[in-house]
């Protein structure tokens, strides 16, 4: 731990590039983004041969009252950056940890108890699944799952998402651990 931080000077030290530059290794792109959220996060648009996947994780689309709101302004414009990085996208998955019910404070989680969770950094579900279905994602994984969430609500959250997957013909599904996808 005596080399960190290493020096500019230091011949281990190889170079430095912009976070946001884009990253490329053989075939495949690798492109951060800056998302919407109270401490600094990134997200990831990762581009090989043709196929596109976008992670975007601790991201907030905003839903305050004030269009002027200095954060407001950040939210959306984030958001849309992300749709431009996204649309048509292969796979996609994204921070979707409340409802938007829950994310108003009108309900909690796991509990009676609802608080406004705006400003701590996450979307709502269907935020997330208008934002698929603008941007024509084939295939949306949605986590950053409310720790509090019990498991018979994430059932109903599926089967709700599968439903509308079958109205609409994109895929949108709570991520699970241990997915595999081949795209």
């Amino acid at each position: 731990l005596e080399r960190f931080p290493a020096p500019h000077n230091d011949p281990m030290v190889k170079g430095f590039h912009d976070i946001f530059d884009p990253i490329v290794i053989g075939k495949t792109t690798i492109q951060p983004f800056e998302v919407f959220h109270p401490d600094p996060c990134i997200g990831y648009r990762i581009e090989h041969e043709g196929k596109v996947f976008v992670y975007c994780t601790d991201h907030e689309l905003r839903r305050g009252d004030n269009p002027e709101d200095p954060l407001q302004k950040a939210s959306v414009a984030a958001e849309e950056h992300l749709i431009g990085l996204a649309t048509g996208a292969d796979l996609l998955y994204r921070d979707g940890q409340y409802l938007r019910i829950e994310y108003d404070g009108h309900q909690g989680i796991g509990s009676p108890f609802g608080v406004s969770r705006m400003d701590w950094g996450h979307s709502c579900i269907e935020d997330v699944v208008d934002m698929a279905e603008r941007c024509e994602i084939a295939q949306t994984y949605i986590g950053h799952h409310d720790p509090m969430r019990t498991w018979s609500e994430r059932n109903w959250i599926d089967e709700t998402l599968l439903r509308r997957s079958e109205q609409v013909g994109l895929k949108f599904q709570l991520a699970q651990a241990e997915t595999v996808i081949d795209l």
